[in-house]
């Protein structure tokens, strides 16, 4: 069997995307997260008319932009991600405020990153050997869809070559 570089190549571009996707989804979690916990804060230990504002921004937002960036990273969709941005707009329009801003340039370049690494992986998925990209896993996968049984087949060659000797272990 000679050895096929373009997997070796496809394997280092799918481990690439992963570690992206990983890097995209700490990014997500390391601003949402801590947001929504001072929300919680805010809302429990201060007094005024500011505890809508933090379910509102601090709660329901920041959670629809943590699912929806989670979402455009594991399944894969673009979607997603501009809808995580769309709903970071929507942040800063009710805030105004700069640090909204700023967070929301950070979901834009991590949208943008998470839609071209989706093209590479969607790009992955379509060639051959996905998401594996090994030799002998591809070789066993053909035998199983042909209905090869590499086992039973080494068992009648096996079987062939011993008939000519006693019996007694068919008969056990």
């Amino acid at each position: 069997m000679q050895y096929n570089v373009t997997y070796t190549k496809n394997l280092s571009l799918l481990n690439r995307c992963r570690k992206i996707y990983t890097v995209i989804f700490y990014a997500y979690a390391f601003i949402c997260v801590p947001w929504v916990l001072g929300s919680l804060w805010g809302i429990i230990f201060t007094t005024g008319h500011n505890e809508l504002y933090y379910f509102i921004d601090g709660i329901v937002i920041k959670l629809a932009v943590f699912f929806c960036g989670l979402m455009g990273c594991y399944k894969h969709d673009n979607l997603f991600a501009l809808l995580a941005v769309g709903i970071q707009m929507i942040s800063v329009v009710i805030s105004g405020s700069v640090i909204s801003g700023i967070i929301l340039t950070v979901f834009i370049v991590a949208c943008v990153i998470n839609i071209l690494t989706n093209g590479k992986y969607n790009w992955l998925e379509q060639q051959e050997g996905f998401p594996y990209f090994n030799e002998r896993i591809e070789q066993t996968n053909e035998n199983f869809r042909s209905g090869k049984d590499v086992y039973k087949e080494q068992y009648d060659k096996l079987r062939e070559k011993n008939s000519s000797l006693s019996s007694e272990m068919d008969e056990l």
